[in-house]
Order: C-alpha cells, then structure tokens, then sequence
C-alpha cells in the first residue's frame, strides 16, 4: 500500500484479469473482497463463461453439512467429473471427522493435504486411550500410551520395574496400581504417589459418571483437565488452538454419535473409533482432496466445497481477538483465496448446531451476507440438533455408567467369541480374511490377507471366526 508513496515515480500495473473462474465465481468473490478498505482497489474479470450461480446451502447440523456436501461431490462423480478435480476447503483442521466419516461411510478415496486424518492425530490418540481406560482397567495398550501424556517422569527403568512387578502378580497395570502403596515396590516413592494420583483421579472420574452427576461428556472434559490434558497442548502456542479444536471436535463427533445410535454402548463409539485409526491408506491417484485454505493457495480445483462458514469459525474468533479489524480484513483475504480456486463451481455450506469449540449455536458467517450469496437449502437435510447439556441426552435418567459403558443389546455388540486360539481363520466385515497371529486377554491380533496385521477387541461384532474342522 505504501510503495507508490515511497515510489512515486513508479507506473503500477494491475493484474486484474482471471483465467481460471467464471464470471458467477469471481462475482461472488469480488463482492466479498470489496469490503476490504486496505487494499489496492481490483475486481477480477474474466473472458470465461458465466457459469454456475454459486451453491449455498446453511444446514442443521455439522453432520448434515457432511452429508449434503458428500451427496454432491457422488453427483459430480456420477457425471463423470473425477474425484481428484474435487476439493474441501475449510479454516481448521479440527473441522474434518464429519466429513471424513462420510466419506469413508461411502468408501470414496481422500487425502487430507498439510495434515493427517483425523483420529490418526496425536491428541486424538492420546484421549481415546484415556477413554478406553475408564471403560476396560485392563487395556494396558492405552495405558502405555497414556502414562507419560502429560509428563509424569516415569522413565524406561521404571515402566521395566512396573510392568515386571504387574505381571509377576497377574494384573493389569490399572489394577496392580489400584493397591500401589500397600505392595512390596521398588518404585520410588515420588513415582508411586504421581501413579496413585492419576489412579485416584480415574477412579473418580467413573464414579461421577456411575452417579449420573452432569453430563457425561462434561464429565470426561473436566478429567481431562484435572490430569493436565488441556494445560499440555495449550503449551505448545504454535499447535495449541488446532489441537484443543480436534479434543472439541471429537467430543462432537461422541455426541452425535450417540444422538443418532441411542441403543448403543460407549464401547461401540470406541470400537468404531479404532476402527478408523488403524485404516489402511487407500493408494489412488484419484481422491477427493482436503485441506486448510492455507494449504490452498495456489492451487486450483473444478470444483470447490468451502464449508464451515460460521461466526467464530470463519471468520475465526482468535484472529479478531488478536488483531482486530486487520485480522477481520485478513480472514476476508483468506475467503476471497478460496472462493477463487474454484473453476468451473463453487459450492459454500454453513450449519447453525451447536459447537463444542465455540460453546454456542453456530451462525452464517459475516461473509456469506457480503459475498451476496443467497442460501437454497434442500428440506431434505434438516435435521434437528439438541445441544447436549444433560445426560439424559445419552441415555435414559435411570442408567447408570456401569450399564452404559457396557452392551443395552449385548447380541448386537458381542460376536460371542471368547476362545480365539492362534491360527483361527477370521472373517473381519472390513478387512476381510485374516489368520489369527496372538491373543492377549480381550485382544487378538491378527494378519490379514488384504490389511496386514490389526489389533482388535476379540468379541468385536464384525470380527467372525471360521468354523474350525471338528465344529464344520
């Protein structure tokens, strides 16, 4: 902006001509951007055709946003438009899992560019295993994982003497430390009180969910806290707001599960959840693309989803806290970047439920109104969305933890296996055949055919077992 001034002899050229959108793209575009009061005034044109009128649909609920944005993207296939000349665009990582789930619901092949997927995240990982903990005291798996997230000083050596001291007494490792200060321990003492304090705090935790004392999911948020989850990722400033966005959006993504899936247990939700983090990643040249809109500079697409724009989300929150009208100009830039890589469509959705990240309804961004965008919803996507502030929105008022986190319909959550031996044939409903390799207690570990080698619940309902020669 300065340089004409420090410049003045200097004869400015603007580039003002687009080849790559059409006239109803960059129109929407230049509405939005003319807002912007610092900057060199500039409206794109182009010699392309009109085109199609940008598509804005405002849905009721993240998952129905996935959902209609999914249906369309099956359309353009269906039309031969390839997957790989279709995009998704949005302002935060935390964004993805509805859309992720969907996808993978249809099996359509993606790739999430700048990133990973969604429960492949550390911080995903890492809060799954705690979960996984408060349901089975005997997932020494998740235990492992979880005992030094956050630090807790516990080096090599002591995890050698903690889990030879646990075997050697037939425990698990939640249960050999439920009893930790009455044994005989060549732990520190400083070790023994930082393992009784995080087993105390677990047990706590279970015991307030047994009570149905507040929401369930409010419950497992101030754990994380008491543990010093959220004190850990708000330590790294760089990562902090996308990593607590993904805790947010996984704690959404529980909720919702639940809403849609009332018959079903915890376990289920978990069951799924590892599921989803040991997929294998589909090699295909042809795969719908993710991606932050940073990532998306520069590149363009045929056609273009930006979803998400809600208040708070896009533009985000954080940037106006910290920058005021500039961060509101910048967040604007941002949009106008990804409106324009778009080529031949631009589809832009929104969903007013009610967000964990922003603790309240969601609203239409600002810049739907300015970019003229007028909304065309199809009924057919409405769908209501409670926010979840009892936990009667789970599950009946008179269960209890216990029953929840165990099977309501236990033939439908329990494949009735519990003799798995090593060298069972098995038949997965996803990953197909498979040969049995080790059974760990309620695990069984097994080499698949087509998937490699998984680990799973050994009574996982889409886990079979080929009849074995004496039962044929």
């Amino acid at each position: 902006m300065d340089f004409p001034k420090t410049f003045p002899d200097v004869e400015t050229i603007i580039l003002d001509r687009n080849y790559r959108s059409t006239k109803a793209i960059l129109e929407c575009a230049n509405k939005l951007i003319a807002h912007n009061k610092k900057r060199v005034p500039k409206a794109l044109y182009t010699e392309n055709n009109d085109g199609d009128k940008v598509s804005l649909n405002v849905l009721y609920s993240r998952d129905n946003e996935a959902k209609y944005v999914i249906d369309q993207i099956e359309q353009l296939h269906l039309k031969g438009v390839k997957y790989k000349d279709i995009v998704i665009l949005y302002r935060a990582a935390y964004l993805t899992l509805p859309f992720e789930n969907e996808l993978m619901k249809r099996r359509i092949p993606y790739q999430i560019y700048g990133g990973l997927k969604f429960f492949q995240r550390k911080e995903i990982k890492d809060v799954l295993a705690y979960f996984r903990l408060l349901y089975n005291p005997r997932d020494d798996i998740s235990f492992e994982r979880i005992i030094n997230v956050p630090r807790r000083g516990i080096g090599d050596s002591s995890m050698d003497i903690l889990k030879a001291e646990k075997n050697a007494n037939g425990l698990s490792y939640l249960e050999y430390l439920d009893d930790i200060e009455n044994r005989s321990t060549l732990l520190k003492p400083k070790m023994v009180l930082a393992l009784s304090m995080l087993i105390d705090k677990i047990k706590n935790v279970r015991t307030k969910l047994d009570e149905n004392l507040e929401a369930y999911s409010k419950i497992l948020e101030d754990f994380l806290v008491s543990i010093g989850y959220y004190d850990y990722l708000k330590s790294d400033d760089e990562t902090a707001e996308e990593r607590l966005g993904n805790v947010k959006a996984l704690f959404e993504n529980i909720n919702s599960f639940m809403k849609e899936n009332p018959d079903s247990s915890f376990d289920e939700y978990l069951q799924n959840a590892t599921l989803q983090t040991s997929q294998d990643e589909i090699i295909d040249n042809d795969q719908v693309s993710l991606m932050t809109i940073h990532v998306a500079k520069g590149l363009e697409f045929d056609y273009v989803f930006v979803v998400s724009l809600i208040d708070g989300v896009f533009p985000s929150q954080r940037t106006l806290d910290e920058s005021g009208h500039d961060g509101l100009e910048e967040e604007r830039r941002l949009c106008y970047v990804a409106f324009t890589r778009a080529k031949k469509k631009l589809f832009v959705t929104a969903n007013t439920s009610y967000s964990f990240v922003l603790g309240q309804d969601g609203k239409q961004s600002s810049f739907i109104n300015e970019a003229g965008l007028i909304r065309e919803n199809n009924s057919s996507y409405k769908g209501a969305y409670k926010k979840p502030n009892s936990i009667g929105y789970f599950m009946d008022e008179q269960t209890s933890f216990d029953d929840f986190f165990t099977s309501k319909k236990e033939e439908k959550k329990d494949n009735g296996i519990s003799d798995w031996k090593v060298g069972d044939v098995a038949i997965h409903d996803v990953f197909g055949r498979g040969v049995v390799t080790a059974v760990m207690d309620d695990l069984v570990e097994i080499n698949f055919d087509n998937h490699g080698t998984k680990t799973l619940m050994s009574n996982h309902i889409k886990l079979h077992r080929e009849k074995r020669g004496i039962e044929a």
